[in-house]
């Protein structure tokens, strides 16, 4: 069953990838192209926001693989900021 678990969370980080680079990349070429057309500069800004877009595609895949790579563990109930969760 673990092997399915596995299958399924990777084909769900590869699908996501693909919609946030998708939907990225066509926000940077409608920004781009928006703002070519407002200042007369036509390539400059579509470039720019097709990069910033890509850019962000990529880090978000970064830092989403590099959870993947440290799950946590039965005994971790570390909070985000690193401090010990609270006793009762």
């Amino acid at each position: 069953m673990k092997k399915l678990a596995d299958y399924t969370r990777y084909t769900s980080l590869a699908l996501s990838f693909g919609i946030l680079m998708a939907g990225s990349l066509y926000l940077g070429y409608l920004g781009g192209d928006w703002l070519d057309r407002k200042l007369g500069t036509f390539p400059f800004f579509l470039v720019i926001g097709l990069v910033l877009a890509a850019t962000y595609a990529l880090f978000s895949m970064v830092t989403r693989l590099r959870s993947l790579g440290n799950p946590p563990g039965p005994g971790d109930d570390w909070r985000k900021d690193g401090e010990p969760p609270k006793e009762n």
